[in-house]
């Protein structure tokens, strides 16, 4: 199962939908998955789901550097989880 289908369950667990979800409802789900652990790369697709855009939309983030990427052999990308998470913390103050 991936970050995607995990936050996918979470919403229908909670009877949310599309533009229903909020900063609030991403931070619960982060902090649950913060109980599990958290790898320390998640894919550009797995943040873009999180932040509610397309895969397309994240990877133009990514290359834009709006996305805490890190560039790994064969031109692959990952996004750094603890600092894509500090984008939602900013929100807070």
């Amino acid at each position: 199962m991936t970050l995607k289908d995990d936050f996918r369950a979470y919403l229908e667990s909670r009877g949310l939908h599309g533009d229903e979800v909020r900063v609030e409802v991403i931070n619960n789900f982060l902090d649950e998955l913060y109980k599990e652990g958290l790898p320390m790369l998640i894919s550009v697709p797995d943040a873009a789901c999180l932040l509610g855009v397309s895969r397309k939309t994240g990877y133009e983030m990514a290359k834009k550097g709006q996305l805490p990427i890190v560039k790994l052999p064969n031109n692959r990308i990952k996004v750094n989880t603890r600092r894509f998470l500090e984008i939602f913390d900013e929100g807070d103050d």
